[in-house]
């Protein structure tokens, strides 16, 4: 008897669903094995202030929620993070390997100015985004570095020196010295100190130069020779960690109040000064704020990190990441270095839990939020 090969519509189209049901949960699991691998380059180790530490809990914080969550669109985030120290050419070197031997297609959270610049310059060059560079320079803020592949979060060092001074006036201060390092042009001084001047601060610069130890002794001579109310500190960890290691920061000299931007050595100034008054610019809410974002923050760091992320350091660390991962979210396609950067650009009103992020519009960076915060002579923190 003759057989037919023809198969029973119904078992054909049962072998055919079979069949796509199969090929799309093999795509599954070849996204979900293809990690998205992410980078950054800390100073771990050597000299670290143990910023590093908490910077590191900020970004697992939300590498970890979004991998508990799926990933990105099946595919895990791999955050890989070496130990530069404070040597940018390790900096450099390190930001090279994460993109060519680990497969980085972006860069995190880079600390401190010679540190962001010469990731930037590796981020240019290998056609990387830097997300989040954590720096006082003018030159990493889009449209003044002309690198495109730049993505600064916080904002522009006018905005922070409006911030700092508004709160100055409402302190009744009206006669500051900025203490800082020698240099042939600073572009933070002369936008802070125009401000100082718009609002009749009278301001006075006294400046540190680390290859001769005895302008630290002047500094503060100078500093005791006049009425200042305030001080304006704009110096890096280690001028500051000079001056507390010989005891200068213990001097009478010193006013009641100090002041500084949102510089990396935040946390150093506070340990070398735990009984005056700090003044200094928030560029993230303060964690116990209550905020949508701060809120989810903070559960998420308890659950995906090791507890040190409860800070400003870690929340703007987090804050940072979660921009990179917005931009990863809106990737059509495998995402890679090209498409992250695209996406990156189109960043457009993005709200965090009501902080608003945009790069669109060739804006220099993401975000305006900038406020001060108070630390107390006892070490509480006021706003």
């Amino acid at each position: 008897m003759h057989q037919s090969n023809r198969v029973d519509p119904l078992r054909r189209r049962t072998i055919v669903a079979a069949l796509i049901s199969a090929a799309a949960g093999m795509a599954r699991a070849a996204a979900h094995s293809e990690k998205i691998v992410l980078g950054q380059t800390l100073a771990i180790s050597s000299g670290s202030d143990g910023s590093a530490v908490r910077v590191i809990d900020g970004a697992k914080a939300c590498v970890g929620a979004v991998n508990a969550a799926g990933g990105i669109f099946g595919r895990h985030i791999e955050l890989v993070t070496v130990d530069g120290g404070q040597d940018p050419a390790a900096h450099a070197r390190n930001a090279r390997a994460l993109v060519v031997e680990h497969g980085a297609i972006g860069l995190l959270n880079c600390w401190g100015d010679s540190a962001c610049h010469a990731v930037g310059q590796v981020a240019r060059e290998l056609r990387v985004p830097l997300v989040g560079a954590v720096s006082l320079s003018h030159d990493l803020l889009r449209g003044r570095s002309h690198n495109r592949y730049v993505f600064p979060v916080r904002p522009g060092i006018e905005r922070q020196a409006e911030a700092l001074v508004r709160q100055l006036v409402a302190m009744g201060v009206s006669r500051v010295a900025v203490l800082a390092e020698q240099s042939a042009h600073n572009e933070r001084l002369d936008a802070l100190k125009a401000l100082l001047d718009r609002a009749s601060i009278a301001a006075t610069t006294i400046t540190v130069d680390r290859a001769r130890q005895d302008t630290f002794e002047a500094a503060v001579v100078a500093i005791g020779a006049k009425p200042y109310q305030a001080v304006i500190v704009d110096l890096p960890s280690d001028a500051i960690e000079v001056m507390a290691e010989r005891r200068l920061t213990q001097r009478p000299e010193w006013p009641r109040v100090l002041a500084s931007l949102a510089s990396p050595s935040l946390i150093t100034l506070s340990g070398a000064f735990p009984d005056r008054v700090i003044g200094f610019v928030n560029v993230v809410p303060n964690v116990e704020s209550g905020t949508a974002l701060t809120q989810e923050f903070q559960r998420q760091a308890e659950r995906y990190a090791s507890g040190q992320a409860i800070n400003f350091e870690g929340l703007e660390a987090y804050v940072n990441t979660r921009v990179c991962i917005e931009a990863l979210n809106r990737i059509s396609g495998k995402p890679d270095a090209a498409r992250l950067t695209d996406a990156l650009e189109a960043l457009d009103r993005v709200s965090l839990g009501g902080f608003n992020v945009s790069f669109a519009g060739g804006r220099e960076s993401g975000s305006d939020w900038a406020d001060v915060g108070i630390r107390s002579r006892t070490g509480s923190y006021l706003k």
